[in-house]
C-alpha cells in the first residue's frame, strides 16, 4: 500500500483509539528505583471513575479491574521503598472508598513488556509473543 494509505490508516487507528503508542526507558536512570503492586477493593460503581484518576497520577504503571473481591490492580513506581506508604496515604486519603488489601515491594525488575532488563534496567534482548501459542488447544 501506498504511504498515504499508510498514514490514513494509523490516523483512523489512533482517533479511535484502537491503537496508542508508547515509549518506556531504563526506569532507574529516570529515577524510579523500585515499583509496588496494590490490590485495592472498592465499589464496582466506582472503579472506572477511580481507575480513571489514578491513570492520571505520575507513579501509575498500570491500573486494570479485577473480578472478585480484590477488584483492582495498582502497580506504581516509586524512587524510593519509603515512598510507598506516603502514596497509600494519599491514594485512601484522596479515595475513602478505596481499601488497600495487599501490597508488594518489586525491587528489580529482570523483564518487562517482553524485553530482557540488565541490572540497570535497559534492554539486552526481546521475548517474541507467539500469538498461536495463546490458543488453548484441544
Amino acid at each position: 500500500v501506498s504511504e498515504r494509505t499508510v498514514q490514513r490508516r494509523l490516523s483512523r487507528l489512533v482517533a479511535t483509539g484502537d491503537i496508542d503508542f508508547r515509549c518506556d526507558l531504563a526506569r532507574r536512570h529516570a529515577g524510579w528505583h523500585s515499583s509496588a503492586v496494590l490490590w485495592l477493593r472498592m465499589p464496582d460503581g466506582l472503579l472506572e471513575e477511580t481507575g480513571r484518576a489514578l491513570l492520571g497520577w505520575p507513579e501509575t504503571r498500570t491500573c486494570a479491574a479485577l473480578a472478585g473481591a480484590r477488584n483492582m490492580l495498582l502497580t506504581v513506581g516509586l524512587h524510593g521503598v519509603g515512598d510507598l506508604h506516603p502514596l497509600v496515604v494519599r491514594l485512601e486519603e484522596r479515595f475513602p472508598h478505596v481499601s488497600v488489601t495487599d501490597r508488594q515491594i518489586v525491587l528489580r525488575q529482570s523483564k518487562l513488556y517482553g524485553r530482557h532488563l540488565d541490572p540497570a534496567g535497559r534492554c539486552t534482548g526481546v521475548v517474541p509473543i507467539d500469538p498461536w501459542d495463546l490458543v488453548p488447544r484441544a
